[in-house]
């Protein structure tokens, strides 16, 4: 049996392609996820420390960004700097649909070894020892 998804469509009714977004994000070393909003879900205040990638893939929304309020509808795409504070607003009568992506670690990153900490035996015998 042959299944046949249809993609959400921009303003325009062009067919968005969710996983050529994802893998376009990929190439520039960000995730994506699907995030979904209920009508009227208000998200106030954000900050992250790293870039984010947002992609309105369904529905309309707003940005409210450094101080200027930016009207989305599906297709639009927008970097949000690391550090910058903001609040968005699904503002249709249905869902929004939302891609986000974040940095992905480099090759360098995920091969560096975490911290390691003593055992908890360890420390308690070091710290008998010096007493």
């Amino acid at each position: 049996m042959r299944t046949t998804t249809t993609s959400p469509a921009d303003a325009a009714g062009r067919s968005i392609d969710t996983s050529g977004v994802a893998s376009d994000w990929r190439a520039r070393g960000f995730s994506c996820e699907l995030w979904i909003d209920p009508p009227e879900q208000v998200r106030q205040d954000f900050e992250h420390d790293v870039d984010e990638l947002t992609l309105l893939v369904e529905g309309t929304a707003q940005l409210e960004l450094a101080d200027k309020v930016i009207k989305l509808q599906a297709g639009d795409e927008i970097t949000i700097p690391a550090g910058a504070r903001y609040t968005v607003r699904n503002c249709g009568e249905g869902p929004a649909k939302w891609l986000l992506g974040y940095p992905l670690l480099s090759a360098a990153q995920a091969a560096q070894p975490a911290p390691q900490q003593a055992a908890p035996q360890q420390a308690t015998q070091e710290a008998s020892a010096e007493q």
